[in-house]
């Protein structure tokens, strides 16, 4: 009796795990530590670019944060591209864009009226915080920004008050110094974002460029690099959505 009772016990032991693990269902596949650090995906939004303009000697003896400047008319336009992050603490992390967009500006220098755009790949290099871990919550974002113009075009603009404004293509022989531009930019940039827990981000991005726009050329240049500097200045309104959230 009692070796038929241990007999038994011995074999539910041995079976009843077995069933038990046949029983659950076969755990997914994570996607990994590496993957569960990024974020990635689609963005697009508008942008407002303009150049700020500095005249230094009229401000030779005034110091650097009581200069005046004028800020231009606006280009309006669209911009589009992906955007990937790299978390190596849960809330801190890194992130890379590369974007289209078009940079330039209205410009009415004395008697001259003019604008300059120009189709340009952008490319933000960023420190990102977040109030959650992995990119979630709010954001904040501080970093540097390259950019780099694919072609530039200029117009003579015409018109204006009780007229209709007209702009007229320059040839490249034709564009006058004032007008042209840098065909690299470099601008310092801030962000301040807000991600959904559904992957949908909606944020905010400003710039200012650190280097002179203008192409100082040798043949025109001498006194005219002393007198005037002209940085750019960019907002930027964008949506986003994360698609690694699928993949983990």
């Amino acid at each position: 009796m009692y070796k038929k009772i241990f007999i038994s016990t011995l074999l539910l032991s041995i079976l009843f795990p077995t069933a038990n693990s046949w029983a659950k269902p076969p755990k997914r596949k994570s996607g990994g530590t590496l993957l569960s650090k990024m974020s990635f995906g689609p963005q697009i939004g508008g942008s407002l670019s303009r150049l700020s303009i500095s005249d230094n000697i009229s401000f030779k003896e005034v110091s650097f944060e009581k200069k005046g400047s004028v800020t231009t008319g606006s280009i309006l336009w669209f911009t589009a591209g992906v955007t990937g992050e790299f978390y190596f603490l849960p809330q801190l992390g890194v992130g890379v864009d590369l974007l289209y967009g078009r940079t330039g500006a209205y410009l009415f220098l004395g008697a001259l009226a003019g604008k300059a755009k120009q189709e340009s790949v952008i490319v933000p290099v960023v420190v990102t915080y977040c109030t959650e871990p992995q990119g979630n919550g709010i954001k904040l974002s501080l970093g540097l920004q390259p950019s780099f113009a694919l072609s530039t075009t200029y117009y003579t603009l015409t018109g204006g008050k009780d007229e209709e404004l007209t702009e007229e293509e320059l040839e490249e022989d034709d564009v006058p110094k004032q007008l042209k531009l840098r065909s690299f930019d470099l601008a310092l940039i801030g962000g301040l974002a807000y991600r959904f827990t559904n992957g949908l981000e909606i944020g905010t991005h400003f710039s200012y460029g650190l280097l002179d726009r203008r192409d100082l050329e040798a043949e025109h240049d001498s006194e005219d690099a002393e007198k005037i500097t002209s940085h750019s200045m960019s907002n930027q309104l964008y949506v986003g959505y994360n698609v690694a959230k699928l993949f983990k």
